[in-house]
């Protein structure tokens, strides 16, 4: 990482070297003013039109790509208006990097599915989404509870459970009736989400140019094999195929 950082600084200092030389030399000065920065790509044409009409003097306004694994190079999240009150799912971590996947629709998914799963009641699933529709006037965060809240009604629905206690007949199961099954998905929808993480780890290394990461990091290639070996050493046990 360190040498990553010093051949970026490098190469912006060689940027600006050659742009010192395309510039006329006058009574022993430079008359240069350079000014850097980032913006979307969309609006490259809209800035440089602006700079041309206020510069009284000859401009010359270069577009340089991002370079690879450039630490300082901002994140532009964009997420349409119903999925960002669940940006701060992803906030809390950090945010994402120029390279990486903007993980805001898969972090809502899997927090609503896993909330509902494990809270699944429809009287305080109820309850709870009505909190948040409450909430939705004073903050975005109500959208997010409310949306827990849905999650875990519909779960409940399908548990058969409202307040603790059987309701009625469960759509799917009832957990004190079936411990076992409900263990089995659990464990089937941790494995779920732990692959879709292998997933996007290895799409944001191949996108970054970081070959070594993809195959060989944290959570890369080898490590996603090693996985499956153990989780079809272990389903095989389960099954009876080995000993």
């Amino acid at each position: 990482d360190d040498v990553r950082s010093a051949l970026a600084r490098a190469r912006r200092d060689l940027e600006v070297c050659e742009t010192l030389r395309t510039v006329p030399f006058r009574e022993g000065l430079y008359a240069l003013y350079v000014l850097a920065g980032w913006m979307p790509e969309p609006r490259v044409e809209e800035v440089a039109e602006r700079v041309r009409a206020v510069a009284t003097e000859t401009v010359v306004v270069e577009v340089l790509p991002p370079a690879r694994g450039h630490r300082s190079v901002p994140s532009l999240i964009s997420n349409p208006a119903w999925l960002r009150p669940f940006e701060v799912l992803v906030d809390t971590f950090g945010l994402p990097g120029y390279d990486e996947l903007n993980p805001t629709l898969v972090a809502t998914v899997v927090f609503l599915l896993t909330y509902g799963m494990m809270f699944g009641d429809l009287g305080h699933g109820a309850l709870l989404a009505i909190a948040g529709l409450l909430l939705r006037r004073v903050s975005s965060f109500g959208t997010v509870v409310a949306a827990a809240g849905a999650s875990a009604t519909l779960f409940g629905a399908l548990y058969g459970v409202a307040f603790g206690h059987p309701v009625m007949a469960p759509l799917w199961l009832q957990p004190l009736r079936a411990i076992f099954p409900l263990l089995i998905a659990a464990v089937v929808a941790g494995a779920v989400i732990l692959n879709l993480g292998f997933a996007l780890n290895l799409v944001t290394a191949w996108r970054s140019g970081d070959r070594p990461r993809f195959w060989l990091g944290a959570s890369g290639v080898v490590d996603l094999a090693f996985y499956w070996v153990l989780l079809g050493g272990g389903l095989a046990a389960f099954g009876g195929l080995v000993s």
